[in-house]
């Protein structure tokens, strides 16, 4: 059974699908993009917000929120884990960001650590990274090693930036989210 605010996002984007069809005169290959694109979009906008909900009992939101800009912008080139159900994508998220914060705060890395802690990811990133979605098709070897060297140079060139900053409570938190 789907609950009101399902039949409402569905009914929303297929408002959205009709209108579109009828102004751009779409073909069925591109109406397929365009509402898979708008699901996805509705589906980790509403996430985000049941996230910063859920983070705002414990008044985490700021962490929260640097956790998610630390995922964005190497996620993907890094993949992940990916599940089939919203509840479990979302349960999942919860259960992510808590040990990524709770870690950070119970486990703070000092410089040291930091230091290597990204010759380990570095390595574990030249190795095994990056993983993707079976949903998706198969790149080439060099598309892999482009967004290998992308994951490389935007993590690199993150953990630079707050090391020189020398903030440890954004730091810590920069390494347990990215490590998990």
């Amino acid at each position: 059974m789907k609950s009101q605010i399902e039949l409402r996002t569905n009914k929303t984007i297929n408002l959205i699908l009709l209108k579109a069809q009828k102004e751009f005169s779409l073909n069925t290959i591109q109406v397929e993009k365009l509402e898979y694109s708008l699901r996805v979009i509705t589906s980790e906008l509403s996430k985000v917000f049941i996230l910063f909900l859920v983070f705002g009992f414990w008044d985490f939101q700021l962490m929260l929120l640097f956790s998610i800009l630390f995922l964005f912008v190497s996620r993907p080139f890094s993949g992940g884990f990916h599940f089939k159900t919203y509840e479990g994508c979302l349960a999942f998220s919860v259960l992510f960001f808590s040990a990524g914060i709770v870690l950070s705060i119970n486990f703070p890395a000092t410089l040291k650590f930091s230091r290597f802690w990204i010759l380990i990811f570095l390595s574990v990133s030249t190795y095994i990274k990056p993983e993707h979605s079976k949903k998706r098709p198969d790149y080439s070897n060099k598309t892999m090693l482009k967004f290998k060297l992308r994951l490389i140079s935007i993590t690199l060139s993150t953990f630079i930036i707050i090391y020189i900053n020398g903030d440890l409570r954004l730091l810590s938190l920069f390494i347990w989210i990215r490590s998990e």
